[in-house]
């Protein structure tokens, strides 16, 4: 079977979708530290940086990918034929 660039095209979504589920991400989030003691030091106010694991994806993003990437390719389709059609009328 051979793939064309509008099928090229369509599979983009659906393979970053992919590689995002195969491969998470790890996000790191900023966590504001609060002092002990609010009043006497207002300006000891920090920001520490944690590990929050690992993102763990579940089925909905590559159904999600999959989806856009079926869309993409139904549209362009439209489109292909649309033009395909004005060519013969004109």
């Amino acid at each position: 079977m051979r793939i064309d660039s509008i099928g090229r095209w369509s599979l983009v979504p659906f393979g970053l979708s992919l590689v995002l589920w195969i491969f998470p991400l790890s996000l790191s989030t900023a966590i504001e530290a609060q002092p002990e003691n609010r009043e006497a030091q207002p300006e000891n106010r920090s920001v520490v940086v944690e590990e929050a694991g690992h993102w763990r994806p579940g089925f909905e993003l590559p159904l999600v990918g999959l989806t856009s990437s079926l869309l993409i390719l139904s549209v362009l389709r439209a489109q292909q034929r649309l033009e395909s059609r004005a060519r013969q009328t004109f």
